[in-house]
């Protein structure tokens, strides 16, 4: 009897009515959703897969041999449609993820410019009758694409990317093998030679060693996929710029080179490579233009800074109540 007593006024008493629950009794919020895409990447996935699907359709001409246009294009419109329909059913679904869409088609992009700068290279390199055929570089170009759009979903899909990530990464590998590679061929000819080498080699490097520094450097960086806008556009109006100035005095760089002012590879060089000097300069003003611009480092990032915060209330002995707040900073 005294046990039971002793027991009974050991145990703590039972909370009042309206107390907060300790945390071990409290409710478990459900599982937060993956957050879903963007508009804008959407639709520039639903532009991409229509463009593939044309790039199939041309892989399976060249793969057969047809030349023209209505023959192995019906094959690319076929696949472009279920192209956009896949999308269409995915994003019914809600598998796209935030940046998973603008992952799969920057993954295309950089896919399609490995394949690309390698067939370049390999046409470069290759003697007279060890040239790939039309058909096999279609092959190239198409597989690496396709490994390139996997490889961006898969990354996307694990949450791994943001918009502008992904943006950022296929903008730092297509820029640097455009620039270092347009200017390497103009330079490694002595600015009127025919070596195709020097070019192709220093784009196919500088492709993946630019992919590669902005895969280390886009989690620091996370630029907005608007910022990623603004620089590909700083490096268009560059090259435009360059281009021209390099058009208007072709007269000089043909005189320099022995030849005539007109359309010639010692012409095409060199508009190449003033081009690629613009579009470096471009880069760089908008990347200072564009320094003061708010970050995207993902919807989680920005669940974590908010404020969670409720109200609470204890009534108290002999009347009245205890107010206040609960929650985290």
């Amino acid at each position: 009897m005294a046990l039971a007593s002793a027991e009974a006024w050991a145990a703590p008493p039972p909370p009042a009515e309206g107390a907060p629950r300790a945390a071990a009794e409290a409710p478990r919020p459900p599982p937060a959703e993956p957050p879903r895409r963007t508009t804008d990447e959407l639709v520039v996935l639903y532009l991409n897969s229509a463009v593939y699907g044309l790039g199939t359709g041309s892989f399976i001409g060249a793969l057969e041999g047809r030349q023209r246009f209505p023959d192995f294009n019906l094959a690319g419109l076929a696949v472009a449609g279920l192209g956009v329909g896949g999308v269409a059913l995915a994003d019914g679904m809600g598998v796209l993820r935030y940046g998973m869409p603008e992952a799969i088609v920057s993954g295309m992009a950089l896919g399609l410019g490995e394949g690309l700068t390698w067939s370049l290279w390999q046409q470069a390199v290759a003697s007279e009758g060890n040239a790939w055929s039309t058909g096999t570089a279609a092959a190239v170009m198409w597989g690496t694409t396709t490994l390139g759009a996997v490889a961006g979903g898969v990354a996307g899909a694990y949450g791994l990317a943001t918009p502008g990530r992904a943006g950022y990464v296929a903008s730092t590998g297509l820029w640097s093998s455009a620039v270092f590679g347009l200017t390497a061929s103009w330079i490694g000819n002595g600015g009127y030679g025919t070596d195709d080498r020097p070019g192709a080699i220093v784009a196919a490097v500088g492709l993946n060693l630019g992919a590669a520094t902005g895969v280390l450097t886009a989690s620091e960086v996370s630029p907005s996929i608007a910022r990623v806008r603004f620089l590909d556009l700083g490096g268009i109006a560059g090259g435009l710029v360059g281009g021209l100035g390099a058009v208007l005095t072709a007269g000089q760089w043909a005189e320099r080179g022995g030849g005539d002012v007109g359309v010639s590879m010692a012409n095409l060089r060199a508009v190449g490579g003033v081009s690629a000097l613009g579009s470096a300069v471009g880069l760089g003003v908008a990347w200072w233009a564009t320094s003061g611009m708010a970050p995207d480092r993902g919807p989680a990032a920005r669940a974590a800074g908010a404020v969670a915060v409720h109200p609470w209330w204890t009534p108290l002995p002999g009347g009245g109540a205890s107010l206040g707040l609960m929650g985290q900073l």
